[in-house]
């Protein structure tokens, strides 16, 4: 494990001494076993992943929403962020396509 996961696992493991609720099962269980199902749903279908992942927080680590909100949208850059590095490196990425959708998000903002 690199230094950057340990850090990252010991702030989710101080973040649940801050929880409303009771930790169902281990951070480092939960951490394999949903990031992976989560990695998947993302990969595959894509909307509503970020929902899932925060029921998922809520219930199964005792995390409050907000904690909970929090991990989620790391978990989602994450994935995204991972997501485009394959695309990337197996050259399937339509920057013409990316030049639009980024262009109608900022005339809709």
């Amino acid at each position: 494990m690199d230094a950057g996961r340990g850090r990252h696992l010991y702030r989710a493991e101080s973040a649940l001494r801050y929880s409303s609720g009771k930790k169902k099962i281990p951070l480092i269980t939960f951490a394999l076993q949903f990031g992976s199902v989560h990695g998947f749903y993302d990969g595959f279908f894509g909307p509503g992943a970020g929902s899932f992942w925060t029921v998922a927080c809520v219930a199964l680590l005792g995390l409050d929403l907000r904690h909970a909100t929090g991990y989620t949208k790391a978990a989602n850059h994450a994935s995204n962020l991972g997501s485009l590095v394959i695309f990337l490196l197996c050259s399937s990425v339509n920057f013409i396509a990316g030049a639009a959708m980024i262009a109608g998000q900022l005339i809709g903002a």
